[in-house]
């Protein structure tokens, strides 16, 4: 059987993107965005629920995405999921977490050019 690894979420980034230049003249644009979930409970009440996923953007366009998304900005993100790994420097204990790697980023704010896809 083979395996299947895509990704597409649709949230708001809780703070500005960061960016990094590598040697190798590569950028990667990194950010956090929120899902928010509201349903009602079996009582009616209203609840709500924010899953925040680190989103990874390695694309020429990185820079031009860090320029035009900001904190509060809608992006729909198609990518897939990828598990870091690594040791803690003071303990070297194993660590590993799960971020999406982007392969498309549409901007969703008016604000922007549009609805502007970028892969």
């Amino acid at each position: 059987m083979r395996s299947i690894n895509k990704v597409m979420l649709a949230g708001r980034l809780v703070s500005d993107p960061e960016t990094r230049p590598f040697d190798s003249g590569r950028n990667l644009c990194s950010f956090c965005i929120a899902l928010n979930r509201t349903w009602k409970d079996s009582e009616g009440n209203a609840k709500e629920e924010s899953t925040f996923v680190e989103v990874k953007y390695w694309s020429k366009h990185a820079l031009e995405t860090a320029k035009s998304v900001r904190k509060g900005s809608n992006v729909f993100v198609e990518g897939r999921l990828l598990q870091e790994r690594w040791k803690t420097k003071d303990t070297q204990e194993n660590r590993t977490r799960l971020v999406v790697e982007a392969d498309e980023i549409t901007y969703l704010d008016p604000k922007t050019t549009g609805e502007e896809r970028i892969s």
